[in-house]
């Protein structure tokens, strides 16, 4: 009887703790220190089943970051470092093995004194040869009595269009290594520009500009010819599968008071 008895007053013991713990769970702790050690108790029954602790906030930062990050597209990707002397020397090396034609005009005082029509070609040594195909000038009476009877347009147009093929072509070695190891600087469009000394003779200056991809799109000089400063300007076009070639050429002696303008087209591959 005394056995019943105590395990009467055992199961309702037990049975008034389940009912007083049920009552705490859905109640919530009636003390701050109950509810930190009910917190602490959550936390080590979460450490020792691997679940998650939901009292601890969640860390979205990362998750929101690397869905931003790849998410956007609009973030231009960075050009390749530019090696100019490498892009120029190569491109030029393209057009050995070539032919075009050029037109020369050659103005005096702003009067056009000539036009000629020239077919040019490098061979595989990088050699230049051309020939006239067709000429138009004016005597110098019809521009300006003051002018020497004498004077030799196509020489003058001949001259100024060799400073061309030095900077472009057929000095390509040493205007690229003017250029190497100089600084790029970035520019307004995309583009980017670098510039050196001592090209083709000592003291002249030329600057290359190049897209945001490095396709060379002009060249600048500042240059001598017979002691005179003569400046100068390239722009580029890009062939079909092919190099960028000088596409139009600008060049001023004012000394003499002469621009000469060339261009150049109908490429070739022989």
């Amino acid at each position: 009887m005394l056995f019943g008895l105590l395990c009467g007053c055992q199961s309702s013991g037990l049975e008034s703790l389940a009912l007083a713990h049920a009552h705490q769970t859905l109640e919530g702790p009636s003390t701050p220190d109950e509810a930190a050690a009910q917190r602490q108790r959550e936390k080590d029954a979460a450490a020792k089943t691997g679940a998650p602790d939901d009292s601890a906030p969640a860390d979205t930062e990362g998750e929101n970051a690397a869905a931003d990050s790849e998410g956007d597209s609009t973030v231009s990707p960075m050009a390749p470092a530019l090696d100019a002397a490498q892009v120029f020397r190569a491109n030029a090396a393209q057009l050995f093995r070539m032919s075009w034609q050029t037109r020369t005009r050659l103005q005096l005082r702003g009067t056009e004194v000539l036009e000629v029509l020239h077919k040019v070609q490098i061979d595989e040594n990088g050699d230049l040869s051309r020939r006239v195909l067709s000429s138009r000038q004016r005597s110098s009476a019809q521009v300006d009595s003051g002018v020497s009877a004498g004077a030799d347009w196509e020489a003058d147009a001949e001259t100024l269009s060799d400073l061309v093929y030095a900077y472009t072509v057929t000095s390509m070695g040493a205007v690229a290594r003017a250029v190497d190891g100089q600084a790029v600087i970035p520019m307004a469009g995309g583009l980017q520009s670098v510039s050196g000394p001592d090209a083709v003779i000592p003291g002249d200056r030329v600057t290359m500009e190049f897209s945001h991809a490095g396709e060379l799109k002009a060249l600048y000089v500042e240059t001598m010819l017979d002691a005179s400063p003569v400046s100068g300007e390239v722009h580029y076009r890009k062939l079909p599968h092919g190099p960028a070639y000088p596409a139009r050429a600008q060049l001023k002696h004012p000394v003499r008071e002469l621009q000469a303008t060339v261009e150049s087209f109908s490429f070739r591959t022989f």
